[in-house]
């Protein structure tokens, strides 16, 4: 007897995925381990049929109903198929406070097609992670905060939030409507902001743009504690924020067991520190990252600037640059006293 493939998710799980030729992106799935879809336009709404969620023809509405039929430490799916702007049913923020969950986009065409996750309430951010948050991927979304808001659009709240994977988004991209936000990622949160913590994670494949209001990435100078950042590796991003891009407040961060690599800028050349900032007391190893400004020239300013750099330098500076002048005499290694620019 035929089996339909409702029928066939429900009795076969990863042979399923196997046949569909999906297997190999669930590599750590096991046999608690479940999948789930949610479509911003489903008529299907939250509530139904005991298939709901489970089978892409009958999604869930909203990721926060996914999110709740998760189950930590099971690594969990959830597949975005479809996602509006408006997105009426959706809670903001939409709230991680479970280990092990996946939360990514569909791919569609040749190239990718980030879903676009957009909330209406100017207060909330689109993500927060909360205590329990840990061990979570998120891809291949375009994410903001929509109308000016003052917030994050991923947030990391206090908790030990350790081992997030955050890649292949989109964050304050001109020309996506209602992208914009304070921050792309920041560790803070609340009505009255609070550090929060981003330990062993990992930002990769993002891009990080113009409707970003205050900067890429954002550790806040309130921070009281312990090392918020440590193992932390940001790499493989590109910001053109018009902002600094990426900007450790903190004085008690420390990258120095992680990183900031390979990463690209396109800076205003207005000030020191627009690519990577680092304030007097932070910490951190910085290698091979490129700056340069808009219309190609070298930057007349330090992109890569530590506020320390006339005392005595506790940074792990590598080898960064500024472009598109002579690598010899524009590799900057972040002092803060650089060569002045020439006409290469």
């Amino acid at each position: 007897m035929a089996l339909t493939i409702k029928e066939a998710v429900r009795k076969w799980g990863q042979e399923y995925l196997a046949i569909c030729g999906l297997a190999k992106y669930f590599p750590t799935m096991n046999s608690q381990s479940h999948v789930f879809f949610v479509d911003g336009n489903s008529d299907k709404g939250n509530d139904g049929v005991n298939t709901l969620g489970q089978v892409p023809e009958e999604p869930f509405l909203t990721v926060t109903q996914a999110l709740s039929k998760c189950t930590s430490k099971a690594n969990d799916y959830i597949f975005i198929l479809n996602y509006p702007s408006t997105a009426p049913a959706e809670t903001w923020p939409i709230s991680i406070g479970k280990e092990r969950v996946h939360i990514l986009g569909i791919h569609q065409g040749i190239m990718p097609h980030f879903k676009v996750i957009n909330p209406q309430d100017t207060d909330n951010p689109v993500f927060v992670f909360t205590t329990g948050g840990a061990y979570c991927e998120l891809g291949y979304m375009i994410m903001g905060c929509s109308n000016g808001s003052a917030k994050g659009t991923i947030e990391m709240q206090t908790g030990g939030l350790f081992g997030n994977h955050i890649h292949h988004c989109g964050f304050g991209l001109w020309g996506k409507s209602n992208s914009d936000a304070a921050f792309g990622i920041c560790t803070t949160g609340g009505s009255t902001p609070t550090i929060g913590e981003m330990l062993y994670s990992v930002i990769e494949h993002c891009k990080f743009g113009s409707l970003l209001t205050t900067s890429g990435i954002q550790i806040p100078d309130t921070f009281k504690g312990p090392n918020t950042v440590k193992g932390t590796i940001i790499r493989n991003n590109h910001f053109a924020t018009g902002v600094r891009s990426i900007n450790v407040l903190a004085t008690t961060a420390d990258f120095a067991s992680g990183g900031i690599y390979n990463n690209t800028f396109e800076v205003p050349d207005s000030a020191d520190g627009e690519a990577v900032y680092f304030a007097n007391g932070a910490q951190g190893s910085v290698h091979k990252n490129y700056a340069w400004t808009v219309d190609g020239a070298v930057p007349a300013q330090n992109p890569f600037f530590d506020a320390d750099h006339a005392g005595t330098p506790t940074m792990g500076w590598g080898m960064n640059f500024r472009g598109p002048g002579d690598v010899a005499t524009d590799t900057l290694r972040g002092t803060g006293a650089i060569a002045a620019p020439d006409d290469n």
